[in-house]
């Protein structure tokens, strides 16, 4: 009879000591020490990622390579707002959702493209080749309900790790706290975690422009733009509720970024 050995990626982590098993780790913001809180996170992270980086068997299971993913999603994001903007520009918007998009699509979109231009500037390119050459590998969901360290280290789906810059993960962690409206240092935690990774410099401003990025708006814009092309077959579209996730998103961008000092932010009149 024949052993089917288990996927040989989980065996590796836990020779690493990182187990993946089922938690629901309650979080509550509502704590004094929520920066401490915060921090240990990140530390744990950053544990996870150097126990994580090396494996590279690309018989037994290869893992998904979704580096340079997110920088090339970013760039086709604001291509196409940046249409749409101007579009609305010449024509005239025809809802209260364009409305909101010509109110603040420019600001937004000097943001999108500084980031994008501060990304290239500080050496992107050596970045991915020291994450190529380190065999970076990323959890994705590095939330408090999906990684934490009581004895060991334990992820909820080790199964869904990929290849990709360990910043990554930092930034997609560092987004959903600000979706939380959470008014944090985030210069402070940005430091912290290039800290606890042993990042440079470059990794440091990498990932302020990551954040600084605005994706939340521009996921937002993205869909309505996508949604509005194939109206004529699909009536599924809901103008109002568009318009106040949108809304939402700039409000809470006003109150984290303004207040935050990650980026400079116009005044917000909704």
């Amino acid at each position: 009879m024949t052993v089917i050995s288990k996927n040989p990626f989980l065996a590796y982590m836990e020779k690493q000591g990182v187990i993946q098993g089922e938690f629901k780790e309650k979080v509550s913001f509502k704590d004094a020490n929520v920066e401490n809180y915060i921090i240990n996170q990140l530390y744990i992270i950053s544990e996870f990622h150097k126990k994580a980086m090396g494996y590279n068997d690309y018989i037994g299971h290869r893992l998904e390579d979704k580096r340079g993913r997110t920088i090339e999603q970013y760039k086709v994001y604001t291509k196409r707002v940046k249409r749409k903007y101007n579009d609305i520009r010449q024509n005239s918007p025809q809802n209260d959702f364009e409305e909101l998009l010509l109110g603040y699509g420019e600001d937004y979109l000097k943001r999108a493209e500084k980031s994008i231009k501060d990304i290239y500037h500080i050496g992107y390119l050596e970045i991915m080749k020291r994450s190529m050459d380190r065999n970076e590998i990323c959890l994705g969901n590095t939330y408090f309900n999906s990684l934490r360290k009581i004895k060991f280290i334990e992820a909820l789906n080790l199964e869904k790790c990929f290849y990709d810059l360990v910043e990554i993960d930092a930034a997609t962690f560092f987004r959903k706290l600000m979706k939380k409206n959470l008014k944090l240092d985030y210069k402070k935690l940005v430091n912290k975690f290039c800290e606890f990774e042993n990042l440079d410099d470059r990794s440091n401003v990498f990932l302020q422009s990551l954040i600084a990025y605005p994706t939340e708006f521009m996921k937002c814009c993205n869909k309505y733009i996508t949604s509005t092309k194939y109206m004529m077959y699909d009536n599924r579209l809901n103008i109002n509720k568009s318009k106040d996730k949108l809304k939402k998103i700039i409000r809470c961008d006003y109150n984290i970024l303004c207040e935050g000092g990650v980026e400079n932010f116009t005044e917000c009149k909704i």
